[in-house]
């Protein structure tokens, strides 16, 4: 068997179809083509040919987890269940988590500090609320409570700046509902009055 051309996608400009003896069998992205170091007229074998359909196959689930990813930082398990839903099989997964993690594209810890960082920043969210997130992520403990030490806003901070915001609503000039509403984002009791007190 021989490849007989190396063709540029008129559609994805990414991609290139390679013909075998004459017969499209397979495309691949740019950088494939050179990490496989593919030319025309190179024989190869049949054994050859699996592996580089495989690699064609990983190099589409993993365009396409690379898209998914543009859009924010992912946890493993959101990578891993996204790569379940577009059907890639255990071996194209375990390969695409791989590279993703020795990328660094793939890595519970950044993930959970920005978790940490944008849920205070945006929502004065509290740390039982953010851990409570977090686990159903699959993150683990130790990362959890990591990332919510890199923090620098505590939850009193957090408690602080949600009563100022509350405080312009006339349904929160009454403290018990302010006290309830807390309570119900998450935060302890003792904290919720701590704040209080330096209102």
């Amino acid at each position: 068997m021989k490849i007989t051309a190396i063709e540029k996608q008129q559609k994805r400009k990414d991609r290139y179809s390679i013909f075998v003896d004459e017969k499209y069998e397979f495309s691949l992205s740019q950088i494939q083509v050179i990490d496989l170091q593919l030319k025309i007229n190179q024989d190869i074998t049949g054994a050859e040919l699996e592996r580089f359909k495989k690699a064609s196959s990983i190099g589409k689930y993993y365009d396409r987890v690379l898209k998914y990813l543009s859009l924010r930082l992912r946890s493993k398990k959101e990578i891993l269940d996204y790569l379940d839903r577009i059907g890639a099989d255990q071996d194209q997964t375990e390969e695409i988590i791989k590279k993703l993690t020795k990328q660094n594209y793939l890595n519970d810890l950044e993930f959970a500090k920005m978790w940490v960082k944008n849920r205070r920043e945006l929502k004065n969210a509290s740390q039982r609320q953010i851990e409570f997130e977090l686990k159903r992520k699959s993150i683990e403990n130790e990362i959890i409570i990591e990332a919510i030490n890199n923090c620098l806003q505590s939850d009193l901070g957090a408690i602080r700046e949600l009563i100022i915001k509350k405080r312009k609503n006339s349904r929160y000039q009454d403290e018990l509902k302010l006290k309830q509403y807390l309570a119900r984002k998450g935060f302890n009791y003792e904290t919720i009055l701590k704040a209080l007190d330096q209102d």
